[in-house]
């Protein structure tokens, strides 16, 4: 009897740590996260964009490091050197650039190479160029045969810097970015060998939209060869595919959320766009109002750039957490069925740390209950309480599994880029309560079928494994552990207790078996 009343305290006593880690997939790195350690630049323990191959495997973009990721979030050794990207560049005559660059998009080809786009700070062998083009292969080697020696560098008398790019049917590449020379957003169009197309705009250059930088992505490419660029102050522009401005786009070429554009004194940033399939556009980001916690704010313009007011009456809502403090969309996702998925940062009530927040909401605008916590989920990367969790990228898997990209950090100096992976549901039918570190024990995954896997990064000896019911009745007991599973198939379908027994410490754990 004690041992039964042991068993349920233990259950309820770590409820409200499951609770707050729910959603994230056991499988994936350690406890759905994986941490990669920032060793030479501040940039480097931040995730700006990534990219999904055919094969499930991960390639995520820091300030300074291209890193590929095996689908359980292991770094793949097989990619570049030992999973990074380690080639040089050379200018024409071979020898290396000394290049100061802030890595900023990357996409995938049809035929699996990368096209990345970066921000040139300096050159000190061949002038002072802003945007710089180049492609990886599969394997994480430099593609040569793409502009000179595996690089284009686009030299121009203003200051251009690139944000993200999109690559056409057709193999030609368009960079999206800014002018902070003359304040406006451009788009340059290159060749698949990295040509600048001259067909394209002003000698491949399009740059007609004062004041309207872009802040962050996206761009997107419509079937008919027409482009929507994600604009500032909830603005997209549309063009023709020859770079002029479609007028047919609410007269202008631009069309906007118009309440929170007109109120670009509250620095209303747009920092994601997705198109529906039916060709209308969502514009997601941040609206600062004063006096009160900043929302995740969306929007949605018809395909002839009218505000769309068939969504909540006025084209775009506000969703609020229970914060004091401000929160920010990043990204978004437009899943098949019409929901969507907005990430971003959001300072957690209890904590007063800034987290992974995830809120999902149908295609009317409710907030989909059926997700995480009530439509929420709220994930702490990491437990200092001096540096925030930032999340900047989305992505969705084929197994509707969510990737969310970013940045973590035990310290001010210690920085971690951080992939998060959540199950479809945003729920985990399992608590894993072993503590957030490498010093942990437990058994996945969650849900299982017929075997369990037993996790043991650290050098305790496994002596006991034992399995109970919810009411403390211990059903399975495995004992001289030789194996790093366990048969769980004489087990009917329900939510049990694992008890992992070292000669140290026991471990304790929540899972689901299915059938």
């Amino acid at each position: 009897m004690k041992q039964s009343l042991l068993l349920l305290a233990i259950l309820l006593c770590h409820s409200t740590y499951a609770q707050f880690q729910d959603g994230l997939d056991p499988t994936f790195g350690y406890s759905g996260i994986t941490r990669i350690a920032n060793t030479t630049h501040l940039d480097d323990y931040r995730i700006y964009d990534a990219i999904l191959q055919t094969d499930n495997k991960i390639v995520t973009l820091t300030g300074r490091k291209i890193i590929r990721l095996n689908s359980n979030g292991s770094i793949d050794s097989s990619f570049g050197s030992n999973g990074f990207f380690a080639d040089t560049f050379k200018s024409a005559d071979g020898s290396i650039l000394d290049i100061e660059m802030e890595l900023k998009g990357i996409k995938l080809q049809p035929d699996g190479k990368m096209v990345i786009t970066a921000n040139i700070y300096k050159s000190i062998h061949t002038g002072d160029y802003s945007i710089l083009l180049f492609r990886v292969l599969y394997n994480g080697k430099l593609d040569n045969t793409f502009g000179t020696n595996g690089l284009v560098a686009h030299s121009t008398s203003y200051t251009y810097s690139p944000n993200t790019l999109a690559i056409k049917t057709d193999g030609k590449i368009i960079v999206s970015g800014n002018d902070y020379h003359t304040g406006n957003a451009i788009l340059i169009r290159y060749s698949n060998t990295g040509v600048v197309d001259s067909t394209f705009g002003a000698n491949g250059i399009v740059q007609n939209i004062a004041g309207t930088i872009v802040t962050q992505n996206d761009i997107e490419i419509l079937s008919d060869g027409r482009i929507l660029q994600m604009l500032n102050h909830f603005k997209v522009a549309r063009y023709l595919p020859d770079g002029a401005l479609d007028t047919s786009f609410n007269h202008t070429g631009i069309a906007a959320i118009t309440p929170i554009a007109s109120s670009a004194s509250y620095y209303s940033n747009t920092h994601a766009m997705c198109l529906a399939p039916d060709g209308k556009v969502w514009l997601a980001g941040i609206t600062p109002y004063p006096a009160m916690p900043s929302p995740f704010t969306i929007g949605r313009i018809n395909t002839d750039g009218s505000l769309d007011t068939s969504f909540n009456h006025v084209g775009y809502k506000d969703y609020t957490w229970d914060t004091s403090n401000q929160n920010e969309c990043q990204d978004m996702l437009l899943l098949a069925d019409g929901t969507i998925i907005l990430g971003g940062n959001v300072t957690n009530k209890w904590t007063k740390r800034e987290n992974y927040g995830l809120l999902k909401i149908l295609p009317n605008g409710i907030v989909d209950s059926s997700f995480g916590d009530n439509g929420k989920l709220l994930t702490q990367v990491y437990g200092s309480s001096i540096m925030p969790d930032q999340l900047y990228k989305l992505l969705l898997q084929p197994d509707d599994k969510l990737l969310a990209f970013g940045a973590s950090s035990d310290s001010v100096i210690n920085g971690y880029a951080t992939t998060v992976r959540y199950l479809a549901n945003g729920k985990t039918s399992i608590s894993l309560y072993a503590n957030n570190n490498n010093e942990s024990i437990f058994t996945y995954p969650n849900p299982a079928q017929n075997t369990r896997y037993i996790y043991n990064p650290t050098a305790q000896k496994v002596d006991q494994i034992s399995i109970y019911n919810l009411q403390g009745i211990r059903l399975l007991q495995t004992d001289k552990i030789n194996t790093n599973s366990i048969d769980i198939g004489q087990l009917p379908a329900g939510l049990y207790l694992v008890a992992i027994h070292t000669a140290l410490k026991n471990y304790y754990q929540k899972i689901a078996i299915q059938h």
